[in-house]
């Protein structure tokens, strides 16, 4: 494979990702990256990826990178504030998934995570309506 086959490089990081080899996965987002530092796509899914490891530090900073591309980006805030959540910065994790659902509220993996947060915080209710709208978004309805 050519090492500037970067469609081919990002499916093959959705499949090490898919089967848990999430080194592999970030080195091939990092190529990409390394050409193409700004692509706001491959940053949310290399920080998705560190998150899915429990690497919430690096996770956080591509959040952050890829929020100052992109201030209005839902994923950005669902990736940071997934990282806050793995910090334990809950509060910060809540305010974040927030605004992500504001900026994309049919997102129900958003929902999902909040739904833990407000558990981790003690906010039963809350949790519990998120838990139902997600089960809603991924029904269809």
């Amino acid at each position: 494979m050519r090492p500037d086959n970067y469609d081919v490089l990002y499916a093959r990081a959705g499949a090490y990702f898919l089967i848990q080899k999430y080194d592999s996965a970030i080195k091939d987002l990092t190529v990409i990256l390394n050409a193409h530092p700004e692509n706001t796509t491959v940053l949310y899914a290399r920080a998705s990826y560190y998150n899915g490891k429990g690497d919430y530090k690096k996770g956080f900073k591509d959040a952050e990178a890829l929020l100052k591309l992109d201030a209005n980006s839902a994923g950005g805030y669902q990736a940071r504030g997934t990282a806050y959540a793995g910090q334990g910065k809950y509060q910060e994790a809540e305010a974040d998934l927030t605004k992500s659902i504001s900026l994309n509220p049919k997102d129900a993996g958003t929902y999902t995570i909040r739904a833990a947060v407000y558990s981790l915080l003690g906010q039963a209710g809350q949790a519990q309506a998120d838990k139902i709208k997600a089960e809603q978004l991924q029904r269809g309805q």
